[in-house]
């Protein structure tokens, strides 16, 4: 007796390839130490820890499990994010420091995953001797435990759609700042201790 073989129906054909697992998205291959980007030709090299994207837009590239993300307000073809907010910047771009940065804006909140501002600085003066913290030539070292931690958001015009964070902390009547990007821990002379600990802080509370 003859077998006969039944043609797969097309309905059926064309929802199992619809459906069948594969890898939604091969834009992306690692190359070089970088994110190659197929279509754009561009190779993306993920950014230190300090710098974080404001708002995060679609999704942009990626394969499997991995994806780009735009950055709102950003070039795609210079600037990504993934999905745990670390930012990729196009290998062309040098990445910036805090003094590159050039903030004009901080944003102070506690130091947690889900961040919150408890207040905003938008003195100069203040702001830049912040930074010009880091430019002394004797570091300090962060203590392993600290009476009190707090994150500092940097916002800046010339990079409105990154953030630069950075951390203030006290031990004993000393003030401390460690840029997450450079790994330098400065003496922060106690700058931001009328911010936190005066009437105006306390009015808040």
């Amino acid at each position: 007796m003859r077998r006969v073989i039944k043609p797969i129906p097309l309905l059926f054909l064309a929802f199992f390839l619809l459906f069948a697992p594969s890898c939604s998205r091969e834009d992306v291959v690692f190359r070089d130490g970088g994110y190659y980007h197929l279509e754009s030709g561009v190779n993306y090299r993920a950014c230190h820890v300090a710098l974080e994207p404001n708002l995060v837009g679609e999704a942009y590239a990626g394969c499997g499990d991995f994806t780009f993300f735009r950055i709102k307000g950003a070039d795609p073809l210079l600037w990504l994010c993934d999905d745990e907010n670390l930012v990729y910047r196009a290998d062309v771009l040098p990445e910036p420091t805090l003094g590159d940065f050039s903030p004009d804006c901080l944003y102070v909140g506690l130091n947690s995953d889900d961040f919150f501002a408890l207040t905003e600085i938008t003195d100069a003066g203040l702001i830049n001797d912040l930074v010009s913290c880091f430019s002394t030539p004797d570091q300090a070292v962060l203590p392993a435990s600290c009476d009190g931690v707090w994150q500092l958001k940097f916002t800046s015009s010339a990079f409105p759609w990154l953030r630069y964070s950075v951390i203030y902390a006290e031990k004993d009547g000393v003030s401390y700042l460690k840029d997450r990007g450079s790994g330098l821990c400065a003496d922060a002379k106690n700058l931001l201790s009328e911010v936190l600990h005066g009437p105006a802080a306390e009015k808040e509370a």
